[in-house]
């Protein structure tokens, strides 16, 4: 009964095309601003405090102009005064992360934010800096909970929301198409895991609770199958499909009045021989 459910193919595959060109443009450094005066780096988050010293916020300003010249000698040489100023300055080693992984240096730039996060670690502009970086070197899972980690400490970033949008549908499709070659070639622990790292970027998708429990049902878990198939019955409770599936799992773990009772309500809302199937 259990059948898989394809991943938005039409739509998905599309924003996929998208978000692999939105993540490699992120990459590419030494940009030229599309029109005079235009940000060179926009997806960058400028590193505010409001109870950082006049100088040093002065500092932090031209070193932010300098950045988004592309003038990245200058700002480099700007940050390092800022820094002499003001060693601890949350703010000057985050922009200091910043031009660094302008000037193609992500591991520098790592350093940076990370020690900006250890004085202070949910400032959003050293967790959103910090996803850049990871991006950069080609740490998705790990650029994506640094971009959702930026986005709890302030939900008004929408350009870091919206690359830890494209993040995560990479994530997930990385994931899935792994976990599906592995089902297919009978590695199934491995099919398993693989589903289970999507569903951490994706928690909320139902088809991948239901992929990863026919991987159970053929792992003769049946009790994770259940589980897996009641949540998304609770995320999807008009799938037909996953509830036929929910109702197979739970009459194998001997639940077989639930199981009718499932099953009658798949009927109810797909009639047709594919349930009944």
């Amino acid at each position: 009964m259990s059948r898989s459910v394809p991943w938005r193919r039409g739509v998905a595959q599309a924003v996929v095309v998208a978000a692999a060109c939105l993540l490699t443009a992120a990459c590419v450094a030494r940009r030229v601003p599309v029109t005079p005066g235009a940000d060179t780096y926009p997806e960058y988050v400028f590193p505010s405090d409001r109870g950082e010293a006049a100088a040093v916020a002065a500092g932090v300003d031209r070193v932010w102009r300098l950045l988004q010249a592309n003038d990245l000698r200058a700002a480099t040489r700007e940050v390092r005064g800022v820094l002499e100023q003001a060693p601890s300055s949350v703010t000057a080693r985050t922009a200091q992360g910043y031009v660094a992984l302008a000037s193609r240096l992500p591991d520098v730039a790592l350093r940076a934010f990370d020690a900006s996060l250890a004085a202070r670690p949910s400032y959003a502009p050293a967790l959103a800096g910090r996803g850049h970086a990871l991006l950069a070197q080609q740490k998705d899972a790990d650029a994506l909970a640094a971009f959702e980690a930026a986005l709890a400490a302030d939900a008004s970033l929408a350009e870091v929301k919206r690359r830890a949008d494209a993040v995560r549908l990479r994530v997930v499709d990385t994931a899935v198409a792994e976990a599906r070659a592995s089902r297919k070639a009978g590695r199934l622990d491995d099919a398993r895991a693989r589903y289970t790292k999507a569903l951490q970027a994706s928690p909320e998708s139902a088809f991948l609770y239901r992929d990863r429990a026919a991987v159970a049902r053929e792992l003769h878990d049946d009790a994770a199958a259940v589980a897996d198939l009641r949540r998304a019955a609770t995320l999807e409770p008009a799938d037909a499909d996953g509830l036929a599936a929910l109702a197979a799992a739970l009459a194998a773990t001997g639940q077989l009045r639930e199981s009718e009772a499932t099953y009658r309500r798949a009927l109810a809302l797909d009639p047709s021989d594919n349930i009944r199937a």
